[in-house]
């Protein structure tokens, strides 16, 4: 019979059993207890491996998890307990199975009671932090966690420095750990499942709601239908758009959009779609509820059901007209613009001729007797001369290439000035009338050209009005905006004078109205027009810096509207400038340095000085001239074309002044843009002359420029 110490050590050892395993129990309950509401994975690994810990008593703690790959099977540490992660930094990283083995590729834990007499596999080679002796271990418990299809989702490693440490109970106890583990992480993965497809649905729902409100509020039409062309859908632009509420169009066909001329597009779009095509910017037309017609952009792509099946398409429609009126706008204003460097170039031309036709034809009648039929015959290739000279201006008002003596001025001012005369061209079968803002501010512009303007206007309005009408001449300020802009490119932003002339005469078609200021249009029977007035309208007011539109409809009238930018009124002359008077003054035999490369025209200006009494050194080019008046000890004045070969006007003039830093110079030009000084500067030693010109104005403008100053 065993004694009484023994008995009670027995019981002792009992006790302590029995509180070890009452201390797992309660482990195990608080563990349960932790986990029910856990989702996070790792938080998960590491409440499990700490009660491990604390279960098996043992010095150190991991939780390794078991992941599958195309390169083979690995194992991650997710948790560690009972030692800083930095002591088994080799462990951090992912490990092949090594020495847990036997736990990730069995079902059995493993119990090893002295790592140094019983390693795990003979080939296994231990992490650096053990062979070290960085983390104390001789013996080892190691148990599997697995789901319940079977699976090894990982394992609970714990590691002593005694050996024979774990006990059989804490093995068991481990186990129901691991068990606890797994129902966590399956319920953990499950949740997480379940909150992805909740967040996906939440975000698909969130993108149907963001997607409905682009389709709602895109300023594109969006118009969905069926194969049969049957309208499933219809946002608010399409009613904005068409004219159609979604009510009066969804379950309607679309083909109730498409103007007669255009039918055939709806079977062809139909079979594109059919074949699984995209149809993408397609221009067409398409027709409002209000029967007006819209040019639109259509792109237009197939819907298919959740098998792949084509069910029907849906469609963008854009609104382009107003675009391709810009485009419309541009072409023409690039059209314009070729045509007057054309227009200009044929003038500048025209104008070398004319200077020597006009030129020699005035210095042949100052030599024949003035009844003579030769006479005659002068006067009517003079009369031709002026008449085709004029058309050369008008040309250069049309290319922007004549010159301008633009002045501070009063639009009503320039109107009421040539009103009287503007009354009696009319006709009293025409009521005229001007409605002139006594506020209009003042402009930059030529006076002369501004009432050439009003004359051509006001005398097409009158050809527009045979059986008589009503004509109004207007002037207001107005600032243009940017809206204004878009819809007018060559207009600048701003304030503006406006002056309109508006007539109820015939109107124009739209196909007119597109080409009224080309050159040389005209709707005019022959002889009665040279289609030069409009152009050269737009010439001037393009060259004054301003723009121009034109409205009219036929048997509705005409309106032509004007607009020039407004300046400031400093330097606004308060009554007419007079020219300056040039004194007469008696000949000196000034000698004058002539570079013209025409050769005619050289011939024209040479004779004419040489008649009047100056002596004169001819030169083909600049070049020629500049070793001429090297020769020549006295030059008084330079008369030079401004284009020429080898050598510019203004570059020899700029040489020439080296030379001879008191001659004068005066340049003459087909057309302003040759120009290369200003005829406004204010220089009485430079001056400027336009071809063509006759043997008069030429000595005028001489002697204009030699009685300034005394030579020296």
């Amino acid at each position: 019979m065993p004694d009484s110490a023994s008995l009670v050590a027995r019981l002792e050892a009992a006790e302590k059993k029995y509180q070890e395993y009452a201390d797992s129990v309660e482990i195990l309950r608080r563990t349960a207890e932790a986990l029910v509401t856990e989702h996070d994975f790792r938080k998960i690994a590491e409440t499990v491996t700490d009660a491990g810990k604390a279960i098996s008593h043992a010095y150190s703690g991991a939780f390794f998890y078991a992941i599958s790959a195309d390169t083979g099977n690995f194992i991650v540490l997710h948790a560690l307990s009972g030692m800083a992660r930095e002591v088994c930094a080799d462990f951090v990283e992912t490990l092949e199975p090594s020495m847990f083995i036997r736990i990730f590729n069995g079902k059995g834990s493993l119990r090893i009671d002295d790592l140094a007499l019983q390693p795990p596999l003979e080939d296994s080679t231990l992490p650096q932090c053990l062979q070290q002796g960085d983390i104390p271990m001789r013996s080892c418990l190691a148990v599997p966690v697995v789901s319940r299809s079977g699976e090894i989702l990982g394992g609970l490693f714990y590691c002593h420095g005694e050996p024979a440490f774990f006990t059989k109970e804490a093995e068991k106890s481990l186990i129901a750990l691991a068990s606890q583990a797994t129902v966590s992480i399956e319920t953990a993965e499950l949740y997480n499942s379940l909150q992805k497809e909740i967040r996906v649905g939440n975000q698909r729902e969130e993108d149907a709601r963001k997607f409905a409100a682009i389709v709602k509020s895109s300023n594109d039409a969006i118009i969905s239908k069926n194969l049969n062309s049957i309208v499933m859908s219809w946002n608010a632009s399409a009613e904005r758009m068409f004219g159609y509420t979604a009510e009066e169009m969804i379950g309607k066909p679309i083909t109730v959009l498409i103007p007669e001329n255009h039918q055939n597009e709806e079977p062809e779009i139909l079979g594109r779609i059919q074949r699984g095509q995209t149809i993408n910017h397609y221009e067409t037309v398409r027709r409002r509820k209000d029967g007006s017609l819209i040019q639109i952009s259509l792109t237009v792509s197939p819907i298919k059901d959740a098998n792949g099946t084509i069910v029907g398409a849906s469609k963008i429609a854009r609104d382009i007209t107003d675009i391709n009126f810009a485009q419309e706008q541009l072409r023409q204003a690039q059209k314009m613009e070729v045509v007057g460097r054309l227009a200009g170039g044929i003038a500048h031309d025209f104008n070398n001729l004319l200077t020597s036709i006009n030129g020699f034809t005035e210095m042949a009648l100052a030599e024949t007797a003035k009844d003579s039929t030769v006479a005659e015959y002068l006067e009517e290739i003079g009369k031709s001369g002026k008449r085709a000279a004029a058309l050369t201006q008008q040309l250069l008002a049309y290319s922007r290439k004549q010159i301008l003596a633009p002045k501070i001025l009063d639009l009503n001012g320039c109107i009421t000035e040539i009103e009287k005369m503007l009354r009696r061209l009319i006709g009293e079968d025409i009521l005229f009338y001007t409605l002139l803002d006594p506020l209009i501010g003042p402009v930059r512009a030529d006076p002369a050209q501004i009432q050439q303007i009003i004359m051509n206007l006001v005398l097409n309005a009158r050809d527009a009005m045979p059986d008589g009408g009503s004509l109004r001449i207007e002037t207001a300020n107005v600032n243009l905006e940017s809206g204004h802009i878009a819809d007018h490119p060559d207009a600048s932003p701003g304030p503006h004078a406006m002056l309109s002339v508006s007539d109820s005469g015939v109107g124009m078609t739209p196909e007119i109205l597109a080409q009224i200021f080309e050159p040389f249009f005209t709707t005019k029977e022959i002889g009665k027009g040279t289609g030069l007035g409009l152009s050269s309208v737009y010439g001037i007011v393009k060259q004054s810096g301003g723009s121009i539109e034109v409205t009219s409809k036929p048997m509705k009238g005409t309106s032509f509207k004007l607009y020039f930018p407004l300046v400031n009124r400093k330097g606004m002359p308060n009554k007419e400038e007079q020219a300056p008077a040039v004194a007469g003054r008696s000949f000196q035999a000034e000698t004058i340095l002539l570079a013209e490369d025409e050769p005619a025209v050289r011939k024209f200006l040479s004779m004419t000085l040489k008649n009047h009494g100056y002596k004169v050194v001819e030169a083909g080019d600049g070049v020629e001239a500049l070793k001429l008046a090297g020769q020549t000890e006295r030059l008084d004045l330079l008369i030079t074309d401004v284009i020429m070969p080898n050598m510019n006007g203004g570059f020899l003039a700029g040489e020439l002044k080296l030379i001879h830093p008191k001659v004068k110079l005066l340049f003459i030009s087909g057309y302003t843009r040759d120009a290369l000084v200003s005829k406004e500067s204010g220089n009485p030693e430079i001056a400027f002359l336009q071809k063509p010109f006759s043997p008069a104005d030429l000595i005028s403008k001489v002697r204009e420029i030699l009685a300034v100053g005394v030579h020296a």
